[in-house]
């Protein structure tokens, strides 16, 4: 969806602080402020986040109440205080810690700035300067992924055709030269209008597959998928390490621990998803390695038993720190590339299995493009998605 969430950016309130303590800057002229906003691309992972829509408000509305005097605004020379120094030689986690120093929140000092004449605008530009750099997602770490998602992931049991809690069938095979693990980069809808890359780790398995966490961190979104010109009918969700990252992990088609997923056919169920009892929503917090449920739904139109499927994707979205958190689209990463340094060997060994016993099952050697792939499951570091839905693969 495309939505617009206007919001102060931090450096506003540390160059509001640099004038009203070091006196920096002197009344100005009126400047037309202008309000910076985010525009979310539409595309699956875009949500609103009416969190920081309606904190940002609330401080921009507050701007219009009268300047609290205090000490500091009447008096910047205060013995008892530090001295200030240089402003222009501070950088502004300095700045921040004097404020806090001098008893000022950080309401105060924006209301203080802008009683000086200073506009959003002029602040902003003044906190670029700096080296304030928060809405972009270059100072963001990325997600290490502490698992790929399938709770039972392996090791292939020739007796059985299974790999962990996913299933070989022959039956499912031969229906289009069907596979239970779609790769990252693997092209869906062939030579249809609508082909693309598929941006995801995606497998299919029996319904009854639990699912777990990847990562840890915050709950940004969740959405129920009722089934429209395909079959689902479950959930999705992104985990984030905090509301407005840039980076995040999105696990789609997931139903509920607390759904009954037994039978050739399960039963549409669109209980919540809970975690000891607890049903998930935003903000809900999440440690890698909880329980999320079982695999989405899959229609199972051979027989096989599988009828059942998830997909991982990494992402972030493509932002221009000019346009201070403007949303241009998303690029989606290698899962294998992202994986936490203590468990990166044993999931990179795990896929490779998946994809070796895989083809040797199906006598097709075909099946994935091995040589030529950047990571294991992955034939690109990264796809990227434009608003309109267009993947492009990164390939440098």
């Amino acid at each position: 969806m495309n939505g617009k969430n206007k919001k102060i950016p931090y450096a506003i309130f540390l160059v509001a602080l640099c004038l009203v303590i070091a006196g920096c800057a002197g009344g100005g002229g009126e400047i037309a402020v202008e309000h910076d906003h985010d525009d979310h691309a539409d595309h699956a992972h875009d949500h609103e986040d009416g969190a920081a829509q309606k904190e940002a408000e609330e401080t921009t509305n507050s701007n219009t109440e009268p300047i609290p005097e205090t000490k500091e605004s009447k008096k910047s020379e205060n013995p008892m205080l530090p001295p200030m120094g240089d402003p222009s030689k501070m950088n502004p986690e300095d700045m921040k810690k004097m404020g806090e120093s001098r008893g000022m929140s950080m309401q105060d000092m924006m209301k203080m700035g802008e009683s000086m004449g200073m506009s959003k605008e002029n602040m902003m530009k003044m906190g670029e300067s700096m080296g304030s750099s928060h809405s972009g997602s270059s100072q963001e770490t990325p997600p290490k992924l502490q698992n790929l998602m399938i709770k039972n992931l392996g090791p292939w049991d020739p007796t059985t055709s299974t790999f962990g809690d996913l299933k070989f069938n022959s039956n499912y095979q031969t229906a289009g030269g069907n596979t239970i693990f779609d790769d990252f980069g693997m092209i869906h809808d062939r030579g249809s209008p609508t082909q693309y890359d598929n941006p995801t780790f995606e497998f299919k398995a029996p319904a009854d597959t639990v699912v777990i966490a990847p990562i840890s961190g915050v709950v940004t979104m969740i959405n129920f998928q009722p089934t429209t010109s395909y079959k689902q009918d479950d959930w999705e969700l992104i985990i984030a390490s905090s509301q407005r990252a840039a980076w995040g992990v999105n696990l789609d088609h997931i139903s509920s621990i607390d759904c009954d997923r037994s039978g050739a056919n399960p039963v549409d169920c669109d209980l919540p998803l809970t975690i000891n009892g607890e049903i998930i929503k935003e903000g809900t917090t999440i440690e890698a390695g909880q329980v999320l449920g079982y695999v989405g739904n899959w229609q199972d139109t051979t027989n096989s038993g599988i009828n059942g499927r998830t997909e991982l994707t990494v992402f972030e979205y493509i932002r221009d720190d000019s346009k201070r958190g403007e949303n241009l689209g998303v690029r989606n990463h290698c899962p294998t590339m992202y994986l936490d340094e203590s468990v990166e060997l044993l999931y990179k060994s795990k896929i490779q299995d998946l994809m070796n016993s895989f083809e040797t099952w199906s006598g097709d050697s075909s099946n994935y493009p091995q040589e030529q792939m950047v990571s294991p499951g992955c034939r690109y570091t990264a796809i990227e998605e434009t608003p309109e839905g267009k993947t492009k693969p990164v390939t440098g």
